[in-house]
């Protein structure tokens, strides 16, 4: 693709902010369906074309605030790039100023002057999408029984067992309470990657290697996308922080080899 028009949208929680490129026109709409509708419309009355072929739209990834805008912009079959806000910061360099008006023409600027490596983004499909739901849940609910666990453990040995059953009761009730509900988001991330086949098929062969469980192959599974997202293993490798990086400098920077995670 060779987009020759560029859009730049800002993303809040209610409302989103979008900019034509090399112009000086621009509009708010609301974060919802019927903003997505306005904002394609006004899209097309700006470029004065029915179709949005060689447009792409361009904004930062800010999770469950951009998603729903991403899933209609690819049911509609209009491309569109989400890009790391970090990525767009770094771009920008140094600045003066911050507004959403502000915000959306310089994800513009960035959309065009990145245009000849801008990629389309494709979102995964809907079974990944729940996958990472119940696994960011999952996750929450682990870190949050450590706590309890820690702070019971560290109290009992303190303030003793004796006089202060009652209060261990409480911790030992919450710890109980987060291992029934983590058993239960286990079942449902069980159960929606035996609804896929695909998935279902993946997720056995990872099992099937020494070393990886249910957890870690379902983690692996949403972070490539079911082994769609990187294009070969060393993208792969770096991602996941086992490719090493030399840094060095002349001859008098000779740091020490590390990983990175930036694809």
């Amino acid at each position: 693709m060779n987009p020759t028009t560029f859009i730049g949208v800002d993303i809040s929680k209610l409302t989103l902010d979008a900019h034509l490129r090399g112009s000086n026109v621009f509009k708010s709409f609301s974060n919802n369906e019927k903003g997505y509708h306005a904002l394609l419309a006004w899209a097309k009355k700006s470029i004065k074309s029915s179709a949005l072929t060689d447009t792409i739209i361009c904004f930062e990834n800010t999770g469950m605030y951009s998603i729903n805008l991403a899933v209609y912009l690819q049911q509609a079959a209009i491309p569109f790039a989400m890009i790391p806000p970090l990525e767009i910061k770094q771009s920008i360099g140094m600045h003066r100023g911050k507004s959403d008006s502000i915000d959306d023409k310089r994800i513009s600027e960035y959309a065009w002057l990145h245009r000849d490596t801008l990629k389309c983004s494709v979102i995964p499909a809907k079974s990944i999408l729940k996958l990472q739901t119940l696994l960011t849940l999952r996750n929450r609910l682990v870190c949050d029984r450590g706590g309890f666990e820690a702070t019971w453990k560290e109290q009992r040995l303190v303030l003793g067992s004796t006089e202060n059953q009652d209060l261990f009761d409480v911790y030992q009730s919450m710890i109980a309470q987060l291992t029934t509900q983590i058993k239960k988001l286990e079942a449902q991330i069980l159960a929606t990657i035996e609804s896929d086949t695909a998935i279902k098929n993946n997720y056995h062969l990872l099992t099937g290697i020494q070393g990886i469980g249910p957890v870690i192959a379902a983690h692996m599974i949403t972070s490539t996308h079911n082994f769609t997202r990187f294009a070969n293993w060393r993208k792969f490798a770096c991602y996941v922080g086992t490719a090493p990086f030399e840094h060095t400098s002349g001859t008098s920077i000779r740091g020490k080899t590390q990983v990175s995670q930036n694809t």
